[in-house]
């Protein structure tokens, strides 16, 4: 029974993640849940009832992009739910439906199910990217968004090994400032040499070539329910994932970030 369950919401998923003319309804992607019947990824259309029992939480987006979390007692068609009808993101709903896909056809094979039984894995020795308005991810390419005038930190995964790298400032005539991490640190202040601006910069880590980011700074930040619209528009696609990992947890509150 699970795994026909799981199956037709794949099915549902898949479906609808493509077939972008269906955002003209209010339907809802379930970014999070602590509630058994609602599963990170799952579609729901306009025309279903949702039902949260007092004391569960559920967060989910709308077509337009914006994030919103329900909290129990809750029961009435998803069309009526507040905020549910806007000016679709076919774009933004593809993007986040495709990646949550992803997750949830992880999360329900056979392989996950048997790890599930089985001894748990050694930790990892490095601490996966979290989001952040001020964390610059080491060797990260793309566009990384930040809080202008915020405190901005240069994070990296691994921290066992101390190790140096070389921030290049690409639009001041190549401006280098060297940096370096102790080991068992994660983080390290941006140096003061370099004003963080919009613009493009690069990491040299030992060893290995120079990756370069676009930098763009945000002010004021988004509130909640409009930051992964934000996210998207502003290209920021590492940040955009990593915020979609945090808000699996109903509990995540992004405003907390900010303070």
């Amino acid at each position: 029974m699970f795994h026909h369950q799981i199956g037709s919401r794949l099915a549902c998923l898949a479906a609808l993640a493509v077939c972008l003319p269906g955002l003209a309804r209010a339907d809802i992607v379930i970014l999070g849940s602590d509630v058994p019947a609602f599963i990170s990824g799952q579609v729901l259309k306009d025309s279903e009832d949702i039902s949260i029992p007092s004391g569960g939480s559920v967060r989910f987006m709308t077509p337009s992009g914006r994030a919103d979390l329900l909290k129990g007692p809750v029961a009435k068609k998803v069309g009526d739910l507040p905020g549910v009808k806007g000016t679709a993101d076919p774009e933004l709903w593809k993007a986040v439906t495709a990646r949550l896909s992803e997750d949830l056809e992880s999360a329900s094979s056979e392989e996950m199910m048997t790890r599930s039984m089985a001894e748990p894995e050694p930790e990892p020795a490095y601490t996966p990217y979290k989001f952040s308005w001020t964390d610059i991810p080491f060797m990260a390419t793309g566009d990384i968004c930040a809080e202008k005038g915020g405190t901005l930190r240069i994070v990296r995964p691994s921290v066992e090994r101390a190790e140096s790298a070389t921030l290049i400032d690409l639009q001041s005539g190549g401006r280098r400032v060297d940096i370096t991490f102790p080991a068992n640190v994660s983080s390290v202040p941006w140096p003061a040499e370099i004003a963080p601006r919009v613009g493009n910069f690069a990491l040299q880590g030992n060893g290995s070539g120079a990756r370069s980011f676009r930098l763009r700074l945000i002010s004021p930040l988004p509130n909640a329910q409009d930051a992964l619209r934000v996210l998207h528009g502003q290209r920021c696609e590492l940040q955009r994932n990593a915020l979609l990992d945090a808000m699996k947890d109903p509990k995540f509150q992004i405003s907390a970030l900010a303070e």
